[in-house]
């Protein structure tokens, strides 16, 4: 038998043991090991909770396997953004499901906008038009009169923080502290 063949039976032999275990490993270590290409790692899963106050007042723990879909891995996702979909090196910062829920979140970068794990300014979170909508209310990240700023850490972790954010129906003045202010905060896993 030609030595390629030989390799061949021996890795398909081996092979074999490792796809009777793949329950138990992620199947893309198993095709890695066997000379396949290495499969998506994921699901990429945001774990999120979002607390405010001021003029509302909400907190709520939520899961977002959505918005990091086609992205391999939580460091893939921290590296070059999660959503690759809207650009290279974009970051969406995590949103609950929209089905029967009143917070809907609009923050993250722009295409190009996004350069690793680190820290964001208020100047950089306008994709979606820097907007959360609580109820039948939006605010609006991006207005002077508010300040937010988000981290991203080499995990995929990270949060945003939010004072002073008026509202659509706002009337914000010099020194105004109206509208509301909180975090969210979310882990990665996958």
């Amino acid at each position: 038998m030609p030595p390629t063949r030989t390799i061949w039976l021996q890795r398909q032999a081996r092979c074999s043991a490792w796809w009777a275990v793949a329950i138990l490993v992620p199947v893309g270590l198993v095709a890695s090991a066997c000379g396949g290409s290495p499969s998506a790692l994921g699901p990429v899963v945001f774990h999120a909770t979002i607390a405010v106050t001021g003029e509302i007042h909400t907190k709520e723990s939520f899961t977002d396997p959505l918005t990091a879909k086609k992205v391999s891995s939580c460091s893939e996702a921290a590296t070059h953004g999660d959503r690759s979909s809207t650009g290279s090196d974009t970051w969406v910062v995590p949103t609950p499901p929209s089905i029967n829920n009143p917070v809907e979140i609009q923050i993250g970068t722009r295409a190009r906008g996004y350069h690793g794990p680190g820290h964001y300014p208020q100047s950089v979170l306008t994709a979606g038009n820097g907007a959360l909508g609580v109820g039948q209310e939006t605010y609006d990240l991006t207005s002077s009169d508010a300040t937010a700023s988000m981290r991203v850490d080499a995990d995929g972790s990270g949060n945003v923080t939010f004072t002073h954010v008026p509202g659509d129906d706002d009337n914000p003045y010099p020194g105004w502290r109206g509208g509301i202010s909180g975090t969210i905060a979310w882990t990665c896993t996958g």
